[in-house]
């Protein structure tokens, strides 16, 4: 068991057969999403208080962001979950 998870994580797990089967955590919670938007806001607050202007672009990009990442862990999970071969080499 890894560091991590000793503590108490609740990110997901896997088991990594290339190293000799220990299991690995992956610290994605959603605490560590929600301290990720935290500092967003606190940058669109600056920009916003220096008069940039840049909050609503600022708050695209975060939010497309956020999308595509988690689609992203999707299929890697999905890709790197499955035994089968054929997922992955055509």
């Amino acid at each position: 068991m890894d560091a991590w998870a000793a503590q108490g994580g609740n990110g997901t797990t896997s088991t990594d057969a290339a190293c000799g089967g220990e299991e690995h955590v992956a610290p994605t919670d959603v605490w560590t999403v929600m301290r990720s938007l935290v500092l967003m806001a606190l940058t669109m607050g600056v920009g916003e208080w220096l008069g940039l202007g840049l909050w609503r672009e600022m708050a695209w990009a975060t939010g497309r962001a956020l999308v595509q990442l988690m689609i992203l862990g999707v299929v890697l999970v999905y890709i790197f979950g499955n035994p089968e071969p054929w997922i992955v080499m055509p």
